[in-house]
């Protein structure tokens, strides 16, 4: 592929996640997700800024960013107003399934692309606040249980992230 090509998936995709309704943002997010899972959370803002998708100096639009507000309660109702209660599920659970995925695999990725002690805190608060008050369904439930405890023991890094 050409940069131009890049450049166009990119938009074509980031403009689907900020605009399309639920079922087409959710795919738009599952790519988000799984490029970050692939390269690391900080290689698609690195990559739009590139493309020239983005601007250097705004993060608003930055899709991991934007994946990283769904934790909160406040942007997962605006997507819970435009879907039912099964997309909403579907949608949530999603997310944190993926971001459970890229907390365990943080310390694979090159230090430019991983994420700093200080944002996977920022995370693992957000889950553990989604675990115990969030609207998940039973399986999201079980699925953060095992995370919480096999996170805090993978490694030094990991304990340290959950102690603080």
């Amino acid at each position: 592929r050409t940069p131009n090509q890049n450049e166009h998936i990119f938009k074509i995709v980031l403009t689907a996640f900020e605009n399309d309704h639920t079922q087409v943002k959710k795919e738009a997010a599952k790519f988000f997700m799984d490029l970050s899972l692939l390269k690391g959370p900080k290689f698609l803002g690195r990559a739009l800024q590139e493309a020239g998708v983005l601007d250097a100096k705004s993060r608003s639009s930055d899709p991991f960013e934007s994946l990283r507000s769904l934790l909160d309660d406040s942007a997962m109702a605006k997507v819970a107003s435009e879907c039912d209660e099964e997309e909403r599920d579907a949608f949530s659970s999603m997310i944190i399934e993926g971001f459970a995925k890229l907390l365990i695999h943080n310390h694979k990725y090159r230090s430019e692309m991983a994420l700093s002690e200080s944002e996977q805190s920022d995370i693992l608060t957000k889950m553990i606040f989604q675990h115990y008050f969030g609207a998940s369904k039973e399986n999201t439930q079980q699925l953060m249980s095992v995370f919480f405890d096999i996170y805090s023991g993978l490694n030094l890094s990991t304990y340290r992230v959950v102690c603080s």
